[in-house]
Order: structure tokens, then sequence, then C-alpha cells
């Protein structure tokens, strides 16, 4: 797996993608199961609906960081007062910071420096 990741292959978006609707599925059918018997979960049942909603939520994680590692969508030239920054992938804005990544190198900016993102032309 982790050669395939440093290979550049790019589906591993559509694997975790599909194992985080999996175990959400997974995850309802058993809650209606134990509401629709009316009965509580033992300590059993409990550990195992929690490991699933801790490995779903692990899943959904990775199917949104892979997304936007694969694709070119997030792909900005970004306009700070004083600079441009080009062909930065835009992982996420904050309130307070911007994180972006060039050549996974992951650079955190102040917001407020920003005046405006611009998709980078398509190569």
């Amino acid at each position: 797996m982790y050669g395939t990741i440093r290979g550049g292959h790019e589906y591993f978006h559509v694997l975790f993608g599909a194992g985080a609707i999996l175990s959400g599925v997974i995850f309802i059918l058993v809650l209606v199961a134990h509401v629709k018997n009316a009965k509580w979960p033992s300590l059993g049942q409990m550990t195992g609906i929690m490991i699933l909603a801790v490995s779903g939520t692990i899943g959904f994680g990775q199917w949104l960081a892979y997304s936007v590692l694969e694709t070119s969508e997030f792909d900005q030239d970004v306009y700070l007062k004083n600079e441009t920054l080009s062909d930065m992938k835009l992982i996420i804005v904050m309130s307070r910071n911007t994180i972006l990544m060039k050549d996974k190198v992951l650079y955190v900016v102040p917001t407020a420096d920003i005046s405006e993102f611009r998709t980078a032309a398509k190569k």
C-alpha cells in the first residue's frame, strides 16, 4: 500500500470512501436493530459499535485527505498583500490561518493576509 502511494497511483480516495460509506451503513443498521429490539447493547456489542464508529471516522478523514491530494481541483494561485504564491494546493481555510501545500511541503498563512484565491490554470 505504501509503495502504491509513493508510486503516484491515485485511487485511494475511492477505497477509503467505500470503507467510510460501508462503515456508516453498518453502524446505522446495528443501531436500528438495537432500537427495534428495545434492548441496550451488551458491553461487547457497545465496544464493537465504538470500534466501528472510530474506524468509520478514520476512513472518512482519509477519504477527504486523499481526495484533496489526488485532485487538481484544489490547485490555487494565492494572492497575499505583498506576494503571489503560485500552484498551491488549498488544504483548509480557517478563521485565523490558511493551510496550503506545494511539493508536499505545508505552508501556514494568516487568512487576513490573503486578498484573493484564483484557480490555477490546468496543465
